[in-house]
C-alpha cells in the first residue's frame, strides 16, 4: 500500500481554498437567478399578519399609520406636494405602530424612508432589493420582505 499522511500540506489549503470560493460562487450565483422574477412583491408584515403587498414594477410613497390616531398624521413631517398614498391600519395591527412609517418603492428597490422611533433602525437599513432580506423597525413590530408573489 501506499504512503498515507493526515498532515495537511500547500495544495490541500489551496485545494480547499479554491473548493470554498467556487460553492460559494455557485451558491450565490443560483440564489440570485432565483429572486430576479418578474414577479416579486414587497410584502408588508405587522407582527408576523401579512397587512399589504406592495409591487416593485411601480414607483410610490405608501405611508401607514394607525387609523384610530388619525391626529400622528397632523403633527408628521409630510412635504406639500408629496405624493404619499395613505395606508391606514386597524386593530391590532395599528396600534402596534409608535406613529406613522413612510416606504418607497423606486426602480425595484424598497426602503422604509421615515418612521417613528427612537433608533431609526428601519431607515439605517436603507435600500433593498434582495428577496428573503427583510427590513425591520423592531420598536413598531413592522417587517418589510421582497417575496415571490403567490398567484
Amino acid at each position: 500500500m501506499g504512503k498515507f499522511s493526515l498532515y495537511k500540506t500547500k495544495a490541500d489549503i489551496y485545494f480547499l481554498s479554491g473548493l470554498l470560493i467556487v460553492g460559494s460562487l455557485a451558491f450565490n450565483l443560483v440564489q440570485k437567478a432565483r429572486t430576479t422574477s418578474d414577479n416579486l412583491v414587497a410584502n408588508v408584515y405587522i407582527t408576523s399578519a401579512q397587512v399589504d403587498q406592495l409591487s416593485l414594477k411601480f414607483d410610490g410613497k405608501y405611508l401607514y399609520y394607525d387609523e384610530a390616531r388619525p391626529e400622528q398624521i397632523v403633527n408628521y413631517r409630510v412635504e406639500e406636494q408629496d405624493e404619499r398614498e395613505y395606508r391606514p391600519l386597524g386593530a391590532p395591527y395599528g396600534e402596534k405602530l409608535l406613529g406613522p412609517i413612510t416606504v418607497e418603492v423606486k426602480d425595484g428597490k424598497v426602503a422604509v424612508i421615515d418612521e417613528t422611533s427612537d433608533h431609526h433602525y428601519c431607515r439605517i437599513q436603507g435600500w433593498t432589493d434582495t428577496a428573503n432580506w427583510p427590513i425591520t423597525c423592531a420598536p413598531n413590530y413592522f417587517v418589510i420582505i421582497i417575496e415571490e408573489a403567490n398567484l
